[in-house]
């Protein structure tokens, strides 16, 4: 969309316009002759779904806020700004044809499995990887045990360690206890859960330990037979 409205359009100060053009596009109201007049997603469907606007900035933040729509956190990406951000939004939130009232969730970084230890061993894959990222290295996610994790300079162990500070990383009990916490302090309900592991199998089971230990096994069980979920 960015590249249809000519390449001075990518400069992040008319994001804000940018959302509100594709709010209008969904609903079929871009006025003639704008750049994206005519544009159709397919497969269209019957309804539109609802637009969520995922940030990890004050700015973000207001620009959900100022259109009526729901916001998602990114805590994943910069958790220092969470409760400075969701306060924000709430306070200038304005009623739309979305939403009448502010509506938030929170997006974490989150590594289960059987152990505390075991957690930590699976997630140094994503921590390595986010911090060859920072250094320009656009590596694939290396296996937990890389021998690289060994040869870490005091920098580098430091930003790994801020890492392990801004993840949700832990046994099904820890996990638990963090995510209600962070529920509390944020005044949230619900959250998106970002999985980042080397093995697909580690990804996999960490989803099943954090459903078992929420109860969402069941509910979604009760489904599958025809209850209410």
């Amino acid at each position: 969309a960015a590249l249809a409205q000519g390449p001075g359009m990518r400069d992040v100060a008319h994001y804000p316009r940018q959302v509100a053009d594709l709010m209008r596009l969904l609903r079929d109201e871009l006025p003639e002759g704008h750049p994206l007049t005519g544009i159709r997603a397919q497969p269209r469907g019957e309804s539109v779904p609802m637009p969520w606007l995922l940030g990890s900035s004050l700015d973000s933040a207001n620009t959900a806020a100022e259109q009526g729509l729901p916001f998602s956190f990114a805590h994943f990406i910069n958790d220092q700004w969470a409760g400075e951000a969701i306060t924000l939004y709430r306070r200038l939130f304005r009623p739309s044809r979305w939403l009448d009232e502010p509506t938030v969730n929170v997006g974490v970084s989150a590594i289960c499995a059987e152990t505390d230890d075991e957690a930590e061993r699976i997630a140094m894959s994503r921590w390595l990887w986010r911090l060859r990222n920072r250094q320009g290295l656009r590596i694939g996610v290396p296996p937990p045990d890389d021998p690289e994790a060994g040869r870490l300079s005091p920098p580098e162990r430091d930003y790994i360690e801020y890492q392990k500070q801004s993840s949700v990383v832990g046994g099904p009990e820890r996990l638990r206890d963090r995510l209600e916490a962070l529920a509390l302090e944020l005044e949230v309900e619900e959250f998106v859960v970002v999985t980042i592991t080397y093995s697909y199998e580690d990804r996999l089971r960490s989803y099943e330990l954090l459903a078992d230990e929420f109860g969402l096994s069941e509910a979604n069980d009760d489904g599958k037979d025809g209850g209410d979920a």
